[in-house]
């Protein structure tokens, strides 16, 4: 997993106080290393991180004190933490386990997180610069990042992760430093996360020989460190649940205020020491002996098999290289190193009998007045089975009958809605309920499918085509332009078999997006809607403001963090 976080001036007391010669020999925490090129060039390549050390570089200064902005320090963010997480199983693994595999699980992390650190600089590491009233984000180089290695949650419990201090200055081409363009950052963060966990995989399975699966929220965990083990060593995401549990609300964002409101503050009384043999004693009563992680950890390496074909075949609409690269890393669940994905990711787009190019996508970072795009489009490419998909959908799209969305005729066929709000769609949903029609919710979002099943009282859509188009109900799909062509297609061709009615509900025109047939169709079919006045959504007194957020918000109003946190019934 990773995170991102914004480091201002207040909040870096926070990392400077692990680095302080208070810290102790037996600390939990350990001072990390520098990385990137930038570190390199100011002499810190090689040496341990103090704090004087990083705090000279958050306030954009070499050790000697010399300025590395020309302009002076006018930056909001002096860093971001980029914290990169081991999969439950993995901290136990490095926290319980025998002495020799708890080093090699520690030195698969150390590992995972350099190579991840090299694809963001190689990759990622960019600068936002104006060219005339055009602006746009540049590569940059001399990344300057503080690695700090953490091992206990604030439980405390076994949590290995690093906290990557990344400073907000780089140099474009030319020379020039500034301060980082960070919505790329963001925007990779996925991408970067994945690839870090598939090095990770590959260390260990490669040093011990031990197995993956994934779970039923898709993280791969070792095999042999059963379920209730790992929940009994994560106890903040326990509280964390306990505290969302009375006020319904599970969105992401809502994780992140209650995690944030119930956030204990950390016992500088910990040693390591300690907390190993407590958590030693803990483990062992729940079965996690050394016999038991000889078991987990044989030491025969497994062959880890990639199957690009299969990959390229799970995609539902054309996809770029980036895109390609997530999907083989998680495919390959036992791991496999960040060259290794790029080398077959390259070798598949190259590929004629796998793929073949499909246009460009202009790629933007940021929204409203403040995005604009990232540089060069993105080459997309295509496969047969998604080019005949968006043919049959398109045609099918083409010839969807326009209909109100509270005013859905009661005989089966596609359809084609606008609607102004989720509010709108949630109303139109009840009174479809109440006709006597069974109805169910689906959508590329499935959180906001979720919230508005729950405010309509149908069932979100879970498994394949449903039995309740053969029975003559309803399907609502929302947002149908980012579902993809073969997600699409069965429900186009059950509607058109006459097989229950299916309602693709757009909430806006969608952007264009090259190579993307069905998009194009669906954004000349609501535009055209939009133009006639179809759909037109009554005024909405109480409104959604946030569609994934799960939180509803009066009409015209942002929530902020303390409104949220209020919400939830955190704080005053």
């Amino acid at each position: 997993m990773l995170t991102i976080a914004t480091v201002r001036r207040e909040r870096c007391s926070y990392y400077l106080a692990a680095l302080s010669d208070e810290a102790g020999h037996d600390a939990v925490e350990e001072p990390g290393r520098w990385y990137g090129s930038g570190a390199r060039a100011l002499g810190l390549h090689d040496v341990p991180i103090t704090a004087r050390d990083l705090e000279m570089v958050l306030v954009a200064r070499a050790p000697d004190g010399a300025p590395l902005l020309p302009a002076g320090d006018r930056r909001r963010n002096l860093a971001f933490d980029c914290t990169f997480t081991c999969p439950k199983s993995v901290s136990l693994l490095a926290a319980v386990a025998p002495p020799a595999l708890a080093h090699a699980a520690e030195h698969a992390h150390v590992a995972a997180v350099s190579a991840s650190v090299d694809y963001l600089e190689r990759a990622v590491l960019s600068v936002r610069r104006s060219r005339g009233r055009q602006r746009t984000s540049e590569p940059a180089r001399g990344l300057i990042a503080a690695a700090l290695v953490h091992r206990a949650s604030r439980a405390p419990d076994p949590h290995l992760h690093t906290h990557l201090l990344v400073a907000n200055l780089a140099r474009d081409a030319a020379g020039t430093a500034s301060a980082l363009d960070v919505r790329r950052l963001f925007d990779e963060r996925g991408l970067a996360a994945g690839l870090y966990e598939a090095e990770l995989r590959w260390h260990l399975a490669r040093d011990l020989g031990v197995a993956f699966q994934r779970d039923e929220r898709g993280v791969a965990d070792l095999v042999g460190v059963p379920a209730d083990v790992r929940r009994a060593f994560s106890r903040r995401s326990e509280e964390i649940a306990a505290a969302l549990a009375p006020t319904g609300r599970f969105s992401p964002r809502a994780v992140r205020i209650a995690a944030a409101a119930t956030r204990p503050s950390k016992d500088a009384s910990w040693t390591r020491r300690a907390l190993e043999a407590d958590w030693s004693l803990r483990a062992g009563a729940l079965g996690l002996s050394p016999a038991h992680w000889a078991h987990v950890a044989p030491g025969r390496q497994l062959a880890s098999a990639l199957d690009p074909a299969a990959v390229c075949a799970s995609f539902d609409a054309p996809f770029t290289r980036r895109e390609l690269l997530g999907a083989l890393a998680r495919a390959a669940v036992q791991g496999s190193t960040i060259a290794e994905l790029e080398a077959v990711a390259d070798a598949v787009l190259y590929d004629a009998a796998l793929v073949a190019p499909s246009g460009w996508r202009p790629r933007v970072l940021g929204g409203g007045r403040t995005a604009f795009p990232s540089g060069a489009p993105e080459q997309t490419y295509t496969t047969s089975a998604i080019e005949h998909a968006q043919g049959r959908v398109a045609t099918a799209v083409a010839r969807a009958e326009p209909c109100r969305l509270a005013q859905l005729p009661r005989r089966s066929g596609l359809f084609l809605a606008l609607a102004e709000s989720d509010h709108e769609v949630a109303e139109a949903m009840i009174s479809l309920g109440r006709s006597g029609r069974p109805v169910r919710v689906t959508g590329a979002d499935a959180t906001r499918a979720e919230h508005l099943a729950q405010l309509s009282g149908a069932l979100p859509e879970r498994e394949g085509l449903p039995a309740v188009l053969r029975s003559g109900g309803v399907r609502v799909v929302l947002g149908p332009e980012e579902l993809g062509a073969r997600a699409l297609a069965p429900l186009v061709d059950a509607a058109t078999r006459g097989d229950g009615s299916v309602v693709l509900v757009l909430c806006a025109v969608p952007p264009p997006r090259a190579g993307d047939r069905v998009r194009h169709v669906l954004r000349e079919r609501s535009a055209l809607l939009g133009r006639k006045g179809q759909g037109a959504a009554r005024e909405n007194p109480t409104g959604v403001a946030r569609r994934d957020s799960g939180i509803s918000a009066p009409k015209g109003r942002r929530w902020s963090t303390p409104g949220v946190a209020r919400e939830l019934g955190f704080g005053r």
